[in-house]
């Protein structure tokens, strides 16, 4: 009963305001601007076989030579696994070229990625996630040739490959 009457004073409001502004009536609706559409910010999900956890791409962007992929880890289980990404085994694949491209490397020859805690060795981006809580990963890659559009991620082998991923920036 409380949804209905509920229900019924949205379309009450929605159908007066919009008969309002026919009129060309101020209201408060129209002299505010137009929100921005709600964009989720993930550009691909994947399940993986830790516990609980769920990884989402939010960015798989171009700059010059080079890709950089973002995403955020997220556990949704009752459980708290550890999550190991180890640099030397994540990859972009041009399903053009059929070449893989590695995680960069300094001039020292660290990965240039995410290691999430302090003290861990470069090699790998570790994190041990409480239910409910998230981590950020990110990663730069060399990039395909520019005529590439869309690549595959592969992160690590308890996550199935991010696959026709379109790559955003110049």
């Amino acid at each position: 009963m409380g949804r209905l009457i509920f229900s019924l004073a949205i379309v009450a409001l929605l159908s007066t305001s919009a008969a309002a502004q026919q009129k060309g009536w101020k209201t408060q609706e129209s002299k505010a601007a137009a929100p921005a559409p709600v964009a989720s910010g993930v550009l691909q999900s994947q399940e993986t076989s830790w516990p609980g956890i769920v990884i989402e791409l939010t960015e798989f962007k171009r700059k010059e030579d080079v890709i950089t992929a973002k995403a955020r880890i997220k556990n949704s289980g009752n459980k708290d696994p550890e999550i190991y990404i180890y640099f030397n085994g994540a990859y972009l694949l041009d399903p053009d070229g059929q070449k893989k491209y590695q995680v960069l490397k300094d001039k020292d020859g660290n990965y240039i990625a995410s290691a999430y805690i302090s003290g861990s060795p470069r090699e790998y981006f570790y994190a041990r996630l409480k239910p409910q809580e998230s981590a950020l990963f990110w990663a730069k890659f060399a990039a395909p040739p520019a005529g590439t559009k869309t690549a595959t991620l592969v992160l690590a082998p308890q996550a199935p490959p991010f696959e026709d991923v379109p790559i955003s920036g110049q």
